[in-house]
């Protein structure tokens, strides 16, 4: 399984463990459909390819501030607790993380540095 895919199943966990709390369901709403939809393309039309970091600390944000404002909601919600509902794709998902900041931070700090010596 690659980056993308990793955490585009991730972020369903997250959407779907912050659903199932707030909107009361067992599938996804249909405004947390529409938020996982969003962030499935927005993963899977990232420039940055493998060297896609957490969106977090991309150089380029690429959500609309609607859209981002949600996805932090979610975050907020699902982050402390997504670890007890999907331990080994977060496990998983953590390791990738940081082989990518070993290796030079990914995206964020590589195109961070090119701006600051032009």
């Amino acid at each position: 399984m690659d980056r993308k895919e990793l955490e585009k199943k991730l972020i369903h966990e997250m959407i779907s463990l912050f659903c199932r709390k707030h909107h009361d369901g067992r599938s996804l709403c249909p405004s947390c459909l529409e938020l996982e939809d969003y962030a499935d393309k927005k993963i899977s039309r990232c420039s940055y390819g493998d060297q896609k970091t957490s969106c977090s600390k991309c150089t380029t944000h690429c959500y609309a501030k609607n859209k981002a404002e949600e996805m932090r909601q979610v975050m907020r919600y699902s982050g402390p607790r997504i670890m007890l509902n999907a331990p080994l794709l977060t496990i998983k998902y953590l390791c990738y993380k940081r082989r990518a900041e070993k290796n030079g931070g990914g995206n964020a700090k590589k195109f961070a540095g090119k701006n600051s010596t032009d």
